[in-house]
């Protein structure tokens, strides 16, 4: 693929059609049905952009699942093709990104070989967290060890030292 059409999540803009784009998948949960909360939804995916070191979200939606799901794995790198840049809003906002990528009938991923250390998290004390000294919704990542479930909770607000989330 010639390296001359890739773009980077810097260079996006809501509306248009994304050309081509060099992402390693960091981070990947399933939302539930509003309806039914044992099936899928779609898939929200965290990818960093390898060549900039910014993220930026990406939506699976249902219909697509089948076709996407399982293509992209955490920790695997992919040149994406022909997703709709939209407005990242919503609850479950996961990036300070005003876009968010939408995978479409049409994209195309391939799967790359990209060796570089970059992993994209900027990590923030937890006493700036609860002092409100960084932006007030995060996503905190849970590993229950003993059990080997993890848990994705969203920060929403501090009260008194304490966090109240909720649970996805």
């Amino acid at each position: 693929m010639a390296n001359a059409s890739i773009i980077t999540i810097k260079q996006l803009n809501q509306g248009v059609r994304l050309t081509q784009m060099n992402v390693r998948v960091i981070h990947k949960w399933t939302r539930p049905y509003i309806k039914d909360k044992t099936k899928t939804d779609a898939i929200e995916l965290l990818l960093l952009d390898i060549d900039v070191n910014e993220i930026i979200q990406a939506t699976i939606r249902r219909q697509l699942i089948s076709f996407f799901g399982s293509k992209m794995v955490v920790g695997k790198t992919y040149n994406i093709r022909n997703l709709t840049v939209g407005n990242n809003t919503g609850h479950d906002k996961a990036t300070p990104n005003p876009c968010r990528l939408k995978f479409e009938f049409s994209s195309k991923v391939q799967e790359t070989s990209d060796t570089s250390q970059v992993h994209g998290y900027r990590f923030a004390k937890f006493e700036d967290i609860i002092n409100d000294r960084v932006p007030t919704t995060h996503f905190i990542g849970i590993i229950l060890t003993n059990s080997g479930k993890s848990v994705m909770m969203h920060f929403m607000a501090t009260t008194y030292s304490r966090i109240t989330y909720a649970d996805f």
